[in-house]
């Protein structure tokens, strides 16, 4: 099933004034304002709460509603840790947004913990390969044994997908610092 996701305002952090550089630099009044994503396959039968630090991605939103940011995740910690001013961020995110992929945003992708999903599981499928090899059926221990085999491989590559996407995140951080101090 494919998730489209939209973000949904669920904290207010203030207001502030800068220029719009997808609008010729006119001035314009901003929201800095704290999203969930949601997808449009499931709605909430509720309204979206105010949730942990985790549930709250940061951005920005145009005071008249015509756009809206999302930070990049790996610019969710330097905006908390207070390196990336309010106001350059629409500068900011003008300049690195050309390069960005989907993956680069929210929603996370839990690549550590499906590997680890599947390093239990494939324990669990040797775990029975070995107890099923001092029985007589030979084809089942052989099975079992290739599948608990192709499970580890498969959580040894979720888990250098997880290293990549790190390391991702991290460039993108650096190349972010490198604009804030031309801005």
């Amino acid at each position: 099933m494919d998730f489209h996701y939209f973000p949904v305002v669920v904290e207010n952090h203030g207001v502030f004034h800068t220029a719009d550089p997808w609008d010729e630099g006119r001035l314009r009044e901003w929201r800095l304002v704290g999203y969930q994503m949601h997808t449009t396959t499931i709605h909430p039968p509720y309204p979206p709460k105010k949730g942990s630090a985790h549930d709250v991605m940061m951005g920005i939103e145009a005071a008249d509603g015509r756009r809206y940011r999302v930070l990049p995740l790996a610019l969710q910690p330097l905006f908390h840790n207070g390196e990336i001013p309010a106001e350059k961020i629409p500068a900011l995110l003008h300049r690195i947004e050309g390069k960005l992929r989907s993956s680069d945003y929210p929603p996370r992708r839990a690549y550590t913990g499906l590997a680890i999903t599947y390093l239990v599981f494939g324990a669990v499928v040797y775990a029975g390969a070995y107890a099923a090899s001092s029985g007589s059926d030979r084809m089942l221990t052989k099975a079992l044994f290739w599948c608990a085999h192709g499970i580890v491989a498969l959580s040894s590559l979720v888990l250098a997908l997880s290293l990549l996407t790190k390391l991702r995140r991290h460039r993108i951080g650096q190349k972010a610092r490198r604009i804030l101090r031309e801005l």
